[in-house]
């Protein structure tokens, strides 16, 4: 909590970058302790001061002006330009027909002037809300990504306690410094797919299959890469939940599909020519990573309909897609601190070195945005979940087997799915 009003009191960050590293090491360390001090409480005590200091760690950032990131100020754009009846799909914020809007203050910090929106529908929908909540500032679009984000933590504490693990555990994503960093600080509407998972596994065990589609199409509305998930969330004899999921996606993007037929706007030039951060991506090429996913999906539509657990298939899957894709930011990786704790043996079981590597990921996810300019950030970034791998694979090879054993199933699920 000190460390990170010590890190946002720093007036400029790019002007001062080793008070700036100090503070987020300091930040990084207090953290860890914390983490490992809760990770075994399920106390009401240890809950409330997790969300106490978590809601206080953020609060420093949420005024401040994003540094690493301009992405919040694209948000409000698209958002603006939708509100004044522009599909942001198809017109760019450089377009002829843009120009009175040009004339206000947000144009001067959009990025990426030439190209037309990436986002799907629910990010415009609250962008758009953003623009409304305020529109001479970042505080509405900041509010709307934090009530995600606090949403992730208030419904992992409860999933985490349906499971049977101690909620102390969900300090992991409470106090992590990346997920801080990228939701409070820059204002990543990466926070409203986290949450949209949590919720959907958390339904998922419940036995709300209609819930749990409903959630993970609103995880896919926000970020594509979820529509991987369904084959893990609803293996066989569910294709009516999976066809729930899917019919809401196709709703959502029906008017802008009606509106013009080019509704992925910017997005597969995007996912073809600009690489950030790449690691498997980089040596497999498009065509060859688009495969390995294939069968990644595949194997863990095989080891759910086995019994494996969903937290660990869906981890998998994340994984997989993240070292596969041709461009992995920072902000993507706060999915596995909301994860992660969901994982009953995540320290102890078989994928133990792997889990680890995760962890280490975690904590040095930050170094995505130096992993193109420096290889020492990079090998940093990701030697800890590549050996992990590798020792998950080895291990594997000597005991010849790869799924783990299926988890116990939940007090009120006899089979849910």
């Amino acid at each position: 909590m000190f460390a990170a009003a010590a890190l946002a009191s720093i007036p400029s960050p790019a002007n001062q970058p080793s008070a700036a590293i100090g503070a987020y090491i300091v930040l990084s360390l207090s953290a860890l302790v914390g983490i490992a001090l809760l990770w075994r409480r399920d106390d009401r005590g240890a809950v409330v001061l997790l969300v106490v200091v978590a809601v206080l760690a953020r609060a420093p950032f949420v005024l401040k002006q994003p540094f690493l990131s301009s992405d919040a100020y694209r948000y409000l754009w698209d958002g603006r330009a939708l509100l004044h009846g522009f599909n942001p799909y198809v017109i760019a914020p450089n377009s002829p027909v843009m120009h009175w809007l040009r004339l206000g203050w947000l144009y001067q910090y959009v990025d990426w002037h030439w190209a037309s929106s990436i986002y799907p529908p629910l990010d415009l929908a609250l962008f758009a809300l953003a623009d409304r909540l305020d529109d001479a500032g970042l505080l509405g679009i900041k509010t709307l990504v934090e009530i995600g984000d606090l949403t992730a933590l208030w419904v992992l504490i409860a999933a985490l306690r349906r499971r049977g693990i101690p909620a102390g555990r969900a300090a992991l994503y409470g106090w992590s410094p990346l997920v801080i960093m990228e939701f409070a600080w820059s204002g990543h509407e990466e926070a409203w797919c986290v949450a949209a998972l949590v919720v959907a596994i958390f339904l998922h065990d419940r036995g709300g299959r209609i819930g749990s589609a409903l959630a993970l199409a609103g995880a896919v509305l926000v970020k594509l890469y979820p529509l991987a998930l369904i084959p893990a969330f609803f293996p066989r004899k569910s294709w009516g939940f999976a066809c729930t999921c899917l019919a809401v996606v196709v709703l959502a993007y029906l008017p802008f599909a009606l509106w013009n037929p080019d509704i992925f706007g910017f997005l597969s030039t995007f996912v073809a020519q600009y690489h950030q951060n790449d690691t498997l991506h980089l040596v497999l090429g498009t065509r060859g990573s688009e495969a390995l996913f294939g069968l990644c999906v595949a194997a863990a539509f095989y080891a759910r309909s086995r019994g494996a657990d969903l937290v660990v298939s869906v981890v998998m899957l994340v994984l997989a897609y993240l070292l596969l894709a041709p461009s992995v930011y920072p902000w993507y990786v706060t999915v596995f601190a909301a994860l992660l704790p969901l994982i009953p043996d995540v320290l102890s079981g078989r994928l133990r070195a792997l889990m680890i590597g995760l962890l280490c990921w975690i904590a040095f996810g930050i170094l995505g945005y130096a992993g193109e300019a420096s290889i020492a950030a990079r090998v940093t970034e990701y030697a800890p979940l590549f050996v992990g791998a590798a020792i998950v694979g080895l291990q594997w090879a000597s005991e010849r087997t790869f799924f783990p054993a299926p988890a116990p199933a939940l007090a009120s699920d006899s089979r849910i799915d």
